[in-house]
């Protein structure tokens, strides 16, 4: 996994006027891609969450993020969907999307809450990529993410399994929220000697999100993993936690060579082009030039 301290976020600004984001790893290698301009999910600790959901992203706007991200780099071996935005609720354009990524031999890896509604589309429409579920908690109660309350964590766990293979959960640790006994010992139950791999690592919020979220220790994590380890669930630490949407380091456009077109421009241009002057983008958020990042 990538560290994301070091990962890069790219700024786009499409033609409409609406801007989304993408992540391009420190190595150059891997690729986040948004697939929703703002995303509807309302995940507390992403702070994604914050900007309203506006539309989805088109084909035509997911293959712009790919070119973009090879002029910056010619080294793009994995395309993840994993910025902004439900991947399963804009199967229209990630789908054949998809499709032309594998024909070029990318590898893809697709993040999503795992609405069980589209499930089983997804598994018709999408072939041979590696998905990973976003989990959080065992039980309603716990349960960071308001999606849960349509979508419970133990019928979600079921479907993915029965429709999707080789799936991986992914649980971010946060302490007094979702690392009880009972969500140990619920997990062990979905997940004990199955073979199916639990990522656990720490969500790292900023500002007020601090003071919901905590941030999980290492040795948390360590000891959450081992006593799961110790009843056979698969799990794996990784890097990865900190919250899309928060604040990391900007590239400026002469660093990134992006070449200005009549469909997409970097917002980091219109930057230099405005330095004096608010930015709009769509109603999705309005700054100037020295206010460049989403954070509280």
């Amino acid at each position: 996994m990538p560290n994301h301290d070091r990962d890069r976020r790219v700024p786009i600004l499409f033609e409409d006027g609406l801007e989304i984001d993408f992540i391009l790893s420190a190595d150059g290698k891997r690729v986040g891609l948004s697939c929703m301009v703002g995303c509807p999910l309302g995940c507390r600790f992403c702070a994604a969450s914050l900007a309203p959901y506006l539309r989805n992203v088109t084909q035509t706007e997911l293959q712009l993020q790919l070119e973009t991200a090879r002029r910056m780099s010619m080294k793009v071996e994995q395309v993840w969907f994993d910025g902004c935005g439900e991947p399963l609720h804009n199967l229209d354009a990630v789908a054949p999307f998809i499709r032309d990524l594998q024909e070029e031999g990318l590898e893809v890896f697709v993040c999503t809450t795992a609405p069980r509604s589209r499930l089983v589309e997804y598994t018709k429409r999408v072939e041979h990529v590696q998905t990973i579920v976003s989990l959080h908690g065992t039980v309603q109660a716990h349960q960071p993410m308001p999606v849960r309350r349509s979508n419970p964590p133990a019928e979600v766990v079921g479907a993915v399994l029965q429709h999707i293979p080789n799936p991986v959960f992914r649980y971010l640790v946060i302490p007094g929220v979702n690392d009880h006994p009972s969500d140990m010992q619920q997990l062990c139950v979905w997940l004990g000697d199955s073979g199916v791999q639990l990522q656990l690592s720490a969500v790292q919020a900023v500002g007020k999100q601090q003071q919901e979220f905590p941030t999980a220790s290492s040795q948390d994590l360590s000891t959450f993993a081992a006593q799961l380890s110790a009843r056979g669930v698969n799990v794996c630490l990784v890097e990865e936690g900190r919250l899309a949407g928060t604040v990391r380091p900007r590239i400026r456009i002469e660093e990134a060579k992006v070449l200005p077109s009549k469909s997409v421009l970097s917002r980091a241009q219109r930057w230099e082009r405005q330095s004096q002057s608010p930015v709009r983008s769509g109603g999705v958020r309005q700054r100037t030039s020295g206010n460049h990042e989403r954070g509280d």
